[in-house]
């Protein structure tokens, strides 16, 4: 009978993979005996925050593992805990263990308060795993003579490890020492053996470890060494993802584009292989770019990329204390110049170090205004271990959840209302423009106020008015109620309603087809027209099809020049077996 290990992740959502027990797997299956001559079973399984503790529970408990190790992150705390707790009810002889972020910073405090838990594994997980792999069933104690485990102490103490400090007598916790780093990530083997089998999920992927910069809020500033995988290993990875025709890859990396030559190789790679579908996204820190950079992302195929940039804040003094360069000017120089074929997506952080509403309002305009394809807005984190969590017990205004995802609560610039005020902002801002569902009407608004800021808290206004901020809805909701802001005392009087209201009705009409119009839309159709038009710009093979795919529109106000002209459109919509192309729904002006 095969002695089996199970490792458990406990995603955010049904569609998110989780990269670290796959790649402790991956790394022990290829570098354990144990596991080759078929004496030891590794296995894992994956679930969502969202499923019930017991069809989890049932599922772990039907493997029978003797061993089973949780990957523990803000997101999946609070049921992984729950979840271990119900395990040791049912099979108490069973050995559980925990690693990750959530854990690894805090772990004598874990290990005091979760019973349930036998130890911890600090630091990189791969070599200690594989060495818990290959001793475990010799040596049920193995773990704690490897580096990297914490674990409790009972009254007979092992001499050769070191007690850690700050825990009570009754439950004091050891630490076997720090484990090294691997210096080549490229002995790492693929995390995803069977990608065509769960192809239609997001990817998550590392070909660099730790992170140079310094910012405090963050868990990868504490390790300054910065590791890679070899370029031709990330090709090949790369291209085993295009092979599958995957939807989306997220490479992991902290900083990805920090040494010119080998993220141009990889661009370049890109360029050469892209499958027309997979999207790799990347987080870059967009001040470092050079002119030779601009030069190859003018050539990547459009929909292939995507870019994270952490703007976090404009105002100096909060970069300063936040362990980052004030650099905006040259962010903004150089997002301007990353190409529209390449998605961007740009990040605030509320909360931060001496930034008052009034700062960050100021940060949110400069943001906004660069019009990517996304803004968001985060809440700062006061997270274990970070210089951020000094600074914040240091400055006694602060004060944050003592529970994940350990959020703000209140700075010393800003109130408990100030937060949630943001709050709602920020879900407006995901419905109207995050969304991409108004993009020619939030173009304009950033044109055309004065503090597109101050438009959102607008529009907050009006939906608090309305007793409309609280609950959740479909787009169709947000076009009528902002149509209906148009109407209130909180529309911006720069802006002009005859514009706003068509430019709404072209977002409208430009997203999908609409077989029933809402009361508010005023409906510019000509049959004729339209099927002239779709024989001049269809192949026509179904008269039927191509109508059920198609709109057609006049205007008063052209979308495009905002002059006062009569204009009429052709809307074609992507089919079923488009949609996977990563295709856009075409306009034609007529």
């Amino acid at each position: 009978m095969e002695n089996k290990i199970l490792l458990v992740g406990i995603n955010s959502r049904f569609n998110h993979t989780n990269l670290a027990i796959r790649s402790l797997i991956e790394y022990a299956k290829a570098n354990c005996e144990s596991i080759k001559k078929k004496y030891v079973n590794v296995d894992f399984l994956e679930f969502t925050i969202n499923q019930n503790v017991l069809e989890i529970l049932s599922q772990i408990i039907n493997k029978k593992s003797s061993f089973v190790f949780f990957s523990v992150y803000i997101w999946n705390v609070e049921i992984t805990f729950k979840i271990i707790n119900e395990i040791k009810k049912i099979c108490s002889n069973v050995i559980i263990a925990c690693g990750g972020p959530e854990v690894s910073y805090c772990a004598e405090k874990i290990l005091c308060e979760q019973k349930n838990v036998d130890f911890i594994m600090s630091g990189e997980g791969e070599i200690t795993f594989a060495e818990i792999v290959e001793n475990i069933f010799y040596d049920k104690e193995c773990y704690k003579k490897i580096k990297g485990i914490y674990f409790r102490l009972n009254d007979i103490c092992n001499t050769n490890v070191n007690k850690t400090k700050g825990v009570s007598a009754n439950a004091s916790v050891a630490f076997t020492g720090i484990r090294d780093v691997m210096e080549d990530l490229s002995v790492l083997p693929f995390p995803y053996p069977n990608l065509e089998n769960e192809k239609n999920k997001i990817f998550y992927y590392e070909s660099s470890r730790g992170c140079p910069f310094n910012c405090s809020y963050c868990l990868s500033s504490i390790e300054k060494k910065v590791r890679f995988s070899n370029l031709e290993k990330v090709f090949t990875d790369i291209k085993r993802f295009f092979n599958a025709r995957v939807p989306l890859v997220k490479f992991v990396d902290r900083t990805f584009n920090l040494i010119e030559e080998r993220y141009i190789a990889i661009f370049q790679f890109i360029i050469d292989n892209w499958n027309g579908v997979t999207i790799l996204h990347f987080e870059i820190a967009a001040h470092v770019l050079s002119d030779k950079v601009f030069d190859i992302l003018k050539k990547i195929p459009d929909g292939s990329v995507q870019f994270e940039v952490g703007v976090q804040s404009v105002n100096a003094k909060t970069l300063i204390a936040c362990g980052r360069t004030p650099n905006f000017e040259i962010i903004e120089k150089n997002v301007k110049q990353i190409p529209k074929t390449i998605h961007m997506h740009l990040d605030l952080i509320a909360g931060l170090p001496y930034e008052t509403l009034k700062d960050f309002a100021f940060s949110f305009d400069k943001t906004i205004a660069l019009k990517s394809e996304m803004l968001q807005l985060g809440f700062l984190k006061i997270l274990s271990g970070t210089n951020m969590e000094s600074f914040a017990k240091e400055n006694t205004e602060y004060k944050w959840l003592d529970i994940p995802p350990y959020e703000v609560l209140s700075s010393t610039h800003m109130s408990w209302n100030d937060f949630q005020f943001l709050k709602k902002i920020e879900k407006l801002v995901d419905a109207y423009y995050n969304s991409r569902r108004f993009f020619k009407l939030m173009d304009y608004i950033i044109d055309n106020c004065k503090s597109s800021f101050l438009f959102f808290s607008n529009l907050v206004d009006f939906f608090t008015d309305e007793n409309l901020i609280e609950d959740e809805h479909k787009s169709i909701f947000y076009f009528e109620h902002i149509f209906n802001f148009t109407k209130s005392k909180f529309f911006p009087p720069e802006l002009n309603r005859k514009i706003f209201i068509e430019l709404l009705r072209f977002d409208f009409v430009s997203f999908s087809k609409c077989s029933n119009f809402p009361d508010w839309y005023v409906h510019n159709y000509n049959k004729n027209f339209h099927h002239a038009a779709l024989i001049k710009y269809t192949k026509m093979k179904s008269t039927r099809t191509e109508y059920a795919y198609s709109e057609y529109e006049e205007f008063e106000i052209n979308p495009f020049t905002l002059k006062k002209e009569k204009c009429a459109f052709l809307f074609l919509y992507n089919k079923p077996d488009e949609k996977s192309c990563n295709k856009m729904n075409k306009v034609i002006q007529l």
